[in-house]
Order: structure tokens, then sequence, then C-alpha cells
């Protein structure tokens, strides 16, 4: 394990906010921290370890705040956090991570455009301009050329690059090494087949637009619907896995209600791969339900990515509410 992470080491310790305990055995550290507080370079590499994939995978501030306790002693979290989280930063746009474990061979650069895979996902930013898109696999699989070819320009104008074509080539490449097993596929649709469908609806929400979701929550429990809203669906689950309960809910949810009042929101990571995790569903036919997006705020349609625009669009009102229980029966 120890030289499986050598290359990571090597980054973490060579960036300047790397923190070890030789170099703040000073007396004013002692007095605010103590010496004994500082992290050996085990526990450091470690907070590293689990903040760089929020980062990688466009990841959000409140993502990256939940590691802020429990390293060390409390007292100490916030500071080593904060040098965590500067470290993360630096890695994450550092070329030299493509060559080291774990995340070699998950992750190029494409002069200022990264690209990182990860769980059949590819996360592209631009790391001069802090654009970024999410793109699954299976996307880019059941595309055809005129459809990858769609994929690729929408992609562009989402990261601002030019060297997105580049990035597809590259993803091609990831994707011969990884396909999606087809008797995997085969197996997770007869699972599916059986006990569809878990969940009536699946609402997809950016979490500042929790307090709308959470009424059309309240007002579809209350028709008898079972809904998944993952504030309130994840607890019940009793399970860390966030990301496999999520995957696995809208697997096994017969429609999407987007909530939106931001239409930035809709494009901020795991929004967006929850929204065209379904849209690529139904476009392979292996969902034939209902699809449509409620917006809270006054915006235009063409503010909204075009894939959501093929589908239905509702103004937020008690109304709206209302209707989408006519669209999920």
């Amino acid at each position: 394990m120890q030289s499986e992470l050598s290359g990571i080491s090597n980054l973490i310790e060579n960036d300047l906010n790397f923190i070890n305990r030789d170099s703040c055995w000073d007396e004013d550290f002692q007095k605010i921290y103590g010496g004994k507080l500082v992290p050996p370079l085990d526990d450091y590499r470690s907070l590293v370890l689990k903040i760089l994939p929020v980062m990688l995978t466009n990841g959000t501030r409140d993502d990256i705040n939940k590691f802020e306790y429990g390293m060390w002693e409390q007292i100490a979290d916030g500071a080593y956090l904060r040098s965590a989280v500067a470290t993360s930063a630096n890695i994450s746009v550092n070329s030299a991570i493509q060559s080291a474990r774990p995340f070699n061979h998950k992750i190029t650069f494409l002069n200022a455009l990264r690209v990182y895979y990860s769980n059949h996902k590819f996360y592209l930013k631009n790391i001069e301009t802090n654009n970024d898109a999410t793109i699954l696999q299976i996307e880019i699989e059941a595309a055809d050329e005129k459809g990858l070819e769609y994929l690729m320009n929408e992609t562009a104008s989402r990261v601002k690059s030019p060297d997105t074509q580049a990035a597809f080539e590259w993803i091609n490449k990831i994707i011969s090494l990884h396909p999606i097993d087809k008797h995997v596929r085969k197996a997770r649709k007869s699972v599916f087949e059986t006990e569809r469908f878990k969940y009536d609806v699946f609402i997809c929400h950016k979490s500042a637009d929790f307090e709308i979701a959470k009424k059309l929550y309240d007002y579809l429990t209350s028709k008898s619907k079972t809904v998944f809203l993952s504030e309130v669906s994840l607890p019940k689950l009793g399970s860390s896995e966030f990301m496999r309960r999520i995957d696995e809910a809208i697997e096994y949810s017969k429609h999407m209600i987007v909530i939106c009042s931001n239409p930035q929101y809709l494009l901020s990571g795991w929004v967006e791969s929850e929204w065209r995790m379904f849209i690529n569903e139904k476009r392979s036919e292996r969902k034939n339900g209902n699809f449509f997006t409620i917006i809270a705020n006054e915006y235009t349609i063409e503010s909204l990515p075009i894939s959501i625009r093929q589908y239905e669009i509702f103004a937020y009102s008690q109304s709206s509410l209302e209707m989408s229980l006519s669209y999920i029966n």
C-alpha cells in the first residue's frame, strides 16, 4: 500500500500547504494548537485522498466540509482541513497526478482541460475558467454517430475548451478498456423488471431548492406515492454509500421531476448527473416514465440545457404540484 501511494505522497509532501510535525514545533504553533496535534503523514494523506476525488468529480464545498471533523482532535481539525483542501486543490490541477497512484490511468490533462474517470462517469473541467461537465459512460456507449457529435458539441459549449474533441478521443480509449459489461446490464435489467418500480418518482434538485422539493415530496406522499428525495430517503436507507444508493434510486424510479430555481443549478455535478442518467435511460428505451421540470423563478426556456427543453416544463405553483400528480399516475 505504501509503495502504491508513493507518487501521491510525494505530491503531498512537496506541496507548500503540507503540514508536518518537524516544521510545526515552533513556539507560536505550540501556543495555538500544541505540537502533539500535528497529524502524521499517513493521516494527512488519508484526508487529502478523501478530498481529492470530490474535487476531481466537480464537487462542492459542502461535499468537502463533511470531512471537517474526526481526523484528529477537534480543536485542530479546522486548521488542518484548510491545509488539506489547499493541498488537494493544488494537486487536482497538477498534471503530475496522471502518473500518481491511485489516479494514474484515470485522469488526463489536455492543456487547461482536465478529464477524470470514476464510477463509469467522466468529469471534465476547464481549470482556467472553472467550467465543468459530467458525462455518463453509458450515454456515450448508447449514442450513434450523430448523437455522439451532438454530445461532444454540447460538452464543448459547457466547458469552453478547444480540446474537447481530444478529450473524447481519450474517453473512447478508456471506454474500450473498461466497457460496461453486457451481462451486467442484462442482469440489472432482469432485477429492474422484477422489482419495478420501488419509487413512483425521483425528485432531482439542488440543495438550495430543498424547500420547494420538500413541498412536492409532502404533497405526493400525501397522495400515497412513493417518492425519493435524497435528504429524506437516504437516512432511511441507513447507508453511507450515497452515490450507489442514488444510482439505484434513479434506476428503480418510474418518473423524474426536476426542481430548478436557477438554470446554473442544472449543470452542477450531482444534479446534472442525475437528470442526464434518467434521460439517457429514456432515450435507450429502458424507461418509459415521464420526465419534466418545475422552474421556481422567472427565466427564459432557452437558458435551460437543450436536453431539458425537449420535455415538459412548468412554472412553480400549487397547480403545478397538483399537475405533477397527473403526470405520474
